[in-house]
This record gives structure tokens, C-alpha cells and sequence, in this order.
């Protein structure tokens, strides 16, 4: 009788997910980094030399154009995000931009755009030191 009334509250405790649901994947998962790019290093780039830091997905770091610094994110895709300020009293003086990696990891090719735009001001393109 006890084996019974054991079983029936374990039924009863637990969640059953439906056939169609997708299955929950935590954020750690080894699915979700095989992409990760590393962009970490010092770089030759469009808007002079450019430090970037990385922590897991995490970036930030500065560029020697006008003091300029970013902070921003690599995606799932390999893609690094960031949003970028600089001084020089410049009408835009912040922005986006968007970075992909070449399949050497030497080279990075990329635009820049104004205020929450990450295209229509130009190129950014760097190469490791």
C-alpha cells in the first residue's frame, strides 16, 4: 500500500512536457557555444588601433579614433554586436556596429552606423596584430 501511495504522488508531482514542445536548453550548453568566435586582441583597424576584451559572449574595449569605446556581445552566429561612443563633438557620436570574423581569425570585416543603426556610415575592417 505504501509503494502505491508513493507512486500515485510521484505521478501526481510530476510535469509532463507535450510531444510538440521543444526541449529546454540551458544557456550553457555546449550547443550554444560551438559557435563562439573569439575576437579578443589588439587590432589594426579602420578607426586605428582597437582593444578588445572578451568574456564568454561578453565584449568591450576602446579604439584610438577620438578616445573611442564599445561594449556589445558575440551572437550565437559567431557575430559580434556593439554599441560604440566617441568624443570629437562629431554629429554622430555614437552608434552600432557589426563584425564578422574570416575563417583564419586574423581578419574581421564590418560596418558602422549612427545611433541605433549598425549600417549607412562605412566600413570598419581590422586585422590582428
Amino acid at each position: 500500500m505504501k509503494l502505491l501511495l508513493v507512486f500515485l504522488l510521484l505521478i501526481a508531482t510530476t510535469s509532463f512536457r507535450s510531444l510538440d514542445e521543444k526541449p529546454i536548453i540551458p544557456s550553457n550548453s555546449i550547443n550554444t557555444k560551438i559557435n563562439l568566435v573569439s575576437f579578443a586582441g589588439t587590432w589594426d583597424t579602420t578607426f586605428g588601433r582597437m582593444k578588445i576584451y572578451q568574456n564568454g559572449y561578453n565584449v568591450y574595449g576602446n579604439y584610438s579614433w577620438y578616445d573611442g569605446s564599445f561594449e556589445g556581445y558575440v551572437n550565437s552566429e559567431g557575430v559580434m554586436i556593439i554599441t560604440w561612443e566617441q568624443d570629437g563633438g562629431f554629429t554622430c557620436a555614437k552608434g552600432k556596429a557589426v563584425f564578422e570574423m574570416n575563417s583564419s581569425g586574423n581578419r574581421f570585416y564590418g560596418t558602422w552606423g549612427c545611433g541605433g543603426r549598425s549600417s549607412g556610415g562605412g566600413d570598419w575592417k581590422g586585422e590582428k596584430y
